[in-house]
């Protein structure tokens, strides 16, 4: 049984949470939904980056390339095996 290690992105997520927290309040504030001296924007950006954070430890993992090698190495050069060409039929 072979183990798997997943890299998961919490940072990036919490990042991405942050902006998406500010844009969603900056929206609010300037279409008059929600009001500027309560504790409401801190609660939508504070929300955001709880989402973000959650998103970047439960979403997609990155895929990493496989590399497939053989054990004994590459075949030394010059050792192809040409093919022979079947004599032609009268």
């Amino acid at each position: 049984m072979s183990v798997r290690v997943v890299k998961r992105r919490p940072v990036r997520g919490a990042i991405g949470g942050l902006l998406l927290g500010i844009g969603v309040a900056v929206l609010l504030l300037v279409y008059g939904k929600a009001s500027f001296g309560k504790w409401t924007p801190v609660i939508i950006v504070a929300a955001g980056l709880v989402v973000g954070i959650a998103v970047g430890l439960a979403g997609p993992t990155t895929r990493r390339e496989v590399v497939v090698t053989t054990p004994q190495g590459p075949p030394p050069r010059g050792s192809e095996i040409a093919e022979e060409e079947p004599p032609p039929s009268p």
